[in-house]
């Protein structure tokens, strides 16, 4: 907008009045990540909530422009920020330059051009961490924009930072442009990643990082000990890929159990990633985030104060196609400013909310293409005495309401089980916890347990506008939305199961071709333009395009064989020769409490369970397994054996537990003769068979080819 300044200059007594006008108006600016933009126009001329912002975009010199959606326009004001238009591009292409034109329906145009990320970072210098370590990793030293520090193990090797629970840390980072990638972390007393005021523009890439957090004087995790964790406000661009994040040292209490020295029955306890009142600009992307029994999360990712015009991950951040399970809150609490924040693409299971967004109090916040499983809110035996939560959820406080969220091409499903009376999935839709405000739905398939609960819990006034789902529950509030609705249950083109979007981080959600809902979907320009067909399809997954992908994009080809037993019998799984070969009182049975519902069991005096695969050719590999063991002292053992030509015995316990918990244990299979007819076997030798029992679950063989 132009101004007018008023100097004086006073010269031999004459008053010389000179006016000069500024043009201080800088157009539209773009904040960018790898796939995303962020936009905002702040100084437009004719600004306003009447006065449409049309948005295009182009490769820079290329001809023809694509649309975008429109950009919201916020007038607030105040401590919201400058009176903008505010919205994002999405689905773009890393390191590329875009040209964007804004054009306001009153004529006025402006343009900029925005580089999104590179997903390649130069390196200037590689240290090379030793094989084992016991001390904490402290990164002081920074890189540059041309050239980046990066720690790794040396080629062809692994190095693992364990702190034995002594160090707080495995790594500090006081730096920036640094990449932490391809280590093993484990056993931090409190976070194993910690990221101090300096930290910017770090990658921490293809880790494992396990066994992090401290144990509360209740026996509970202390809250918000993370695998990566930050809360200073300078901490920005912190890339978050391709890591496995899992098995914290401690338990979340979950809904039912009641933490007295809290005073509380809200979860409290660990957390994988917590960025709380940081700079934002961050990406968490292709991440495996889960537990195993008895150590849940609190929130998978999540920040600390909710309320705030800052909140986590604040601004110009995206987290997609990860793969999130096992928390008693929230998978994905994006909870705060959400400016120009974008979520989509992940695979959400066992979880009481899957994204919670109490409150948004800038926006805009996009959520696209996220799918929802298991929704629970205690780990009660029986399922059906479990409640469960929601897709979104939502609240304000005070002030900080008001935010646009938008919310495209999500499904809902409702997996189910034998012994269960009702289907495991969201009881609520949109809505789940509070009050909406200011939310927009297209697309989504919102399939709730049973007809009379919400698809969308909302009231009269919450001034949402929902239309073009597909839904079998109720719709709370304003009669008019839904007009293009469709009430009915959908149809999907293929069986699924959680057990091989775990494994193999892929999955087919696509609705099949006589379901309500397919080609029914409304065009969202940017969000949807690759559709098949007449038009798009209701829900994440668009019929005829490629399955969906979840978890680490890894650089070395690995291979598993892995069996959590949700299929109930001795032929489940993937990756193996044979079945499994069951001798003497061992079955397959109800009860398992990892990724599946079920649960192998040795029951007997030389109990066994045998099963094959084909290591020929692997360079190495890793038997991780969860175990739970009941043996009277004095009453025999269990063990696990292999054979690579003759048979070893590479695990034995004679532990009698309490708690009737899980335990993870992990074997190095790498000395052994890795050969086609590799075999594993489990065996029970206990005398007391009445009350004794060996139970495993989570059976898995990792393994690298050379």
């Amino acid at each position: 907008m132009n101004r007018a300044w008023l100097i004086r200059f006073k010269k031999l007594g004459t008053l010389l009045v000179l006016f000069v006008s500024f043009n201080l108006s800088a157009g539209p600016r773009g904040v960018a990540t790898f796939e995303s933009i962020g936009i905002y126009w702040e100084d437009a001329e004719a600004a306003g909530a009447e006065n449409e912002c049309k948005l295009e975009y182009r490769v820079l010199g290329t001809q023809d422009w694509s649309q975008g959606q429109s950009l919201w326009y916020d007038d607030r004001g105040g401590d919201y920020g400058e009176p903008e238009y505010r919205g994002s591009l999405v689905n773009l292409t890393s390191n590329t330059e875009y040209e964007i034109k804004l054009s306001l329906e009153s004529g006025e145009t402006s343009t900029t051009v925005v580089t999104t990320w590179s997903d390649e970072f130069p390196i200037a210098k590689t240290i090379e961490m030793p094989i084992t370590s016991s001390d904490t990793l402290e990164i002081t030293e920074s890189g540059t924009p041309d050239g980046y520090i990066l720690y790794t193990a040396p080629a062809g090797k692994t190095s693992t930072l364990n702190a034995k629970g002594v160090l707080d840390h495995n790594i500090t980072i006081n730096a920036s442009y640094i990449i932490i990638k391809g280590l093993v972390l484990k056993n931090a007393s409190m976070h194993s990643i910690r990221l101090y005021e300096n930290a910017h523009d770090v990658v921490i890439d293809s880790n494992k990082i396990s066994r992090w957090g401290r144990i509360d004087e209740d026996g509970w995790g202390v809250n918000a000990d993370s695998a990566i964790f930050s809360n200073k406000a300078t901490v920005e661009k912190i890339i978050i890929q391709n890591n496995n994040i899992f098995e914290p040292n401690a338990d979340t209490n979950n809904w039912l159990e009641y933490r007295e020295s809290l005073k509380t029955y809200h979860p409290n306890g660990p957390q994988a990633i917590t960025f709380s009142e940081t700079a934002g600009n961050h990406v968490i992307r292709y991440n495996n985030i889960y537990s195993g029994p008895n150590r849940y999360f609190n929130d998978c990712i999540g920040g600390g104060v909710n309320y705030s015009l800052s909140g986590s991950p604040n601004k110009d951040s995206d987290i997609y196609g990860n793969y999130i399970s096992n928390c008693w809150d929230d998978a994905i609490e994006s909870e705060g400013a959400n400016k120009n924040v974008r979520i989509w693409g992940n695979y959400i299971n066992k979880a009481y909310n899957a994204i919670a967004t109490a409150p948004t109090s800038i926006g805009p916040l996009y959520i696209w293409r996220n799918l929802y499983g298991i929704s629970q809110k205690s780990d009660l035996d029986d399922w059906d005495e479990t409640d469960r939560g929601g897709f979104l959820k939502t609240g304000q406080e005070g002030m900080y309401t008001g935010g646009k969220i938008f919310i495209f091409h999500n499904t809902i499903l409702q997996p189910e089980i034998g012994s269960a009376s009702e289907s495991l999935g969201a009881r609520t839709g949109l809505g789940m916890g509070g009050e909406m405000k200011n939310v927009m739905s297209r697309n989504n398939i919102l399939n709730v347990i049973d007809s009379n609960d919400p698809s969308i819990r909302g009231d009269i006034n919450d001034d949402g506008d929902y239309d073009y789902d597909l839904y079998n529950g109720r719709i709370d509030g304003d009669t008019s939305n839904q007009q293009n609705g469709l009430y009915d249950m959908p149809i999907y083109s293929a069986d699924f199961s959680e057990e091989d979007v775990f494994e193999q981080g892929i999955g087919e959600f696509s609705l099949d071709t006589k379901s309500s809902g397919y080609d029914g979907g409304v065009i969202l320009p940017n969000f949807n333009d690759e559709y098949v067909g007449t038009g798009p399809d209701i829900g994440a997954h668009e019929n005829g395009n490629s399955p969906m992908i979840f978890g680490p994009q890894d650089i070395i080809t690995t291979s598993k064989a892995s069996d959590h037993f949700e299929y109930g019998n001795e032929n489940g799984g993937q990756g193996w020769s044979t079945s499994w070969s069951l001798k003497r009182d061992a079955l397959v049975q109800k009860g398992g409490l990892d990724v599946g519902y079920y649960e192998l069991e040795l029951l007997d005096y030389d109990s066994q369970a045998i099963r094959t695969l084909d290591l020929n050719g692997a360079s190495s590999a890793t038997l991780t397994f969860y175990w739970m063991s009941n043996i009277q002292e004095g009453f025999g053992f269990n063990r696990v054996e292999i054979y690579d030509g003759s048979w070893h015995t590479i695990w034995k316990t004679t532990k009698q537990q309490t708690g009737n918990e899980f335990e993870l244990a992990e074997v190095d299979l790498s000395n052994y003769s890795l050969i086609s007819e590799f075999k594993i076997k489990f065996t029970s030798r206990m005398t007391d068979s009445n009350t004794s029992y060996f139970k495993i679950d989570g059976v898995k063989i990792v393994f690298e080819s050379e």
